[in-house]
């Protein structure tokens, strides 16, 4: 009789326990689909993990996330509001609902959500990451610096931080000091394109052509097929008057990027420095097919006819 109650005790419980030991089970397989980019087999198996555990915190969360990396944002925030219905006191949950919220340009809701995550958690570097890029989306220039300088003293040896940071100062026509940041996460990580590519271009605001070249050089060593870098490149040397070489860059950009108006447009600028007047106006020609509100290329043409007519 003793054997039969323990027998039976024992299905009573593998009949409990075996639908959350299934949930886990998908969970887990979820999660490695996800790390493999699988992202809808992953949505799939959470799925199931919450019919089977519908409180299941870890499963929502990780689906919202899920959902976030396939362009679903509006999803991922259903999912990110039902995490923290479960679990209001988790940073990270805020931090992620605010990058979807951030997606899909709700940049006011997306602050309340980062500022959330800091009151909860004030180390978290990655709130203040976000709250100063979705200040800067807001044109909050300052305070996103504030924001950058924050996370900075959290994690100082993110390359992306100071590059960042960066990037916010141009905008405030920081350049000096818009370098000092790019110089810095080139030291932390002396393969950052974007980083030389971005030095460049305060380099280009100071005037200090020749420095730049060697930035856009370096740029280009390491990410050959990138048209900007290229074409920044060739503007560079235009200020330089070194119009012919200016050419062979805006040409490979053109090969890499051929529906960039900007970029016949900048051609035509170089063939006009050289005078080959003919030649400039049918790059302006294609940049305004391309793009027929582009002033650069409508007055720089008008200018080009006007002196043939001149000359004639």
């Amino acid at each position: 009789m003793l054997y039969i109650l323990t027998s039976l005790s024992l299905i009573a419980i593998i009949l409990v326990f075996k639908p959350r030991k299934d949930a886990n089970a998908y969970f887990k397989r979820g999660k490695e689909k996800q790390l493999s980019g699988k992202y809808l087999e992953a949505i799939q198996d959470y799925n199931k993990a919450i019919r089977l555990k519908p409180n299941y915190t870890e499963a929502y969360f990780e689906r919202g996330n899920a959902k976030n990396n396939l362009g679903k944002y509006a999803e991922a925030i259903q999912d990110f509001d039902k995490t923290i219905n479960l679990d209001p006191n988790c940073a990270e949950i805020y931090c992620c609902r605010g990058s979807a919220k951030g997606l899909l340009e709700q940049y006011t809701e997306a602050i309340l959500d980062y500022d959330k995550a800091i009151s909860l958690d004030p180390y978290i570097a990655a709130a203040y990451l976000y709250r100063g890029a979705t200040k800067y989306e807001l044109e909050q220039y300052a305070e996103a610096i504030l924001d950058f300088d924050k996370a900075i003293s959290l994690d100082p040896n993110d390359a992306k931080l100071y590059c960042n940071r960066g990037t916010i100062k141009c905008r405030l026509e920081q350049y000096a000091e818009a370098i000092q940041d790019y110089n810095a996460a080139i030291s932390l990580n002396p393969n950052f394109t974007e980083a030389y590519y971005n030095r460049g271009n305060a380099k280009c605001h100071l005037k200090q052509y020749a420095e730049a070249i060697l930035d856009f050089d370096k740029a280009i060593s390491l990410d050959p097929n990138d048209a900007k870098l290229y074409c920044n490149r060739g503007d560079a040397k235009c200020h330089l008057g070194l119009h012919s070489e200016a050419i062979l860059d805006f040409d490979k950009a053109i090969s890499l990027d051929p529906n960039d108006a900007k970029l016949y447009c900048n051609r035509g600028d170089a063939k006009y420095g050289l005078e080959q007047y003919a030649e400039a106006i049918l790059d302006f020609d294609e940049a305004i097919s391309l793009n027929p509100n582009l002033t650069d290329a409508l007055e720089l043409r008008e200018q080009i006819l006007q002196k043939m007519n001149n000359n004639n």
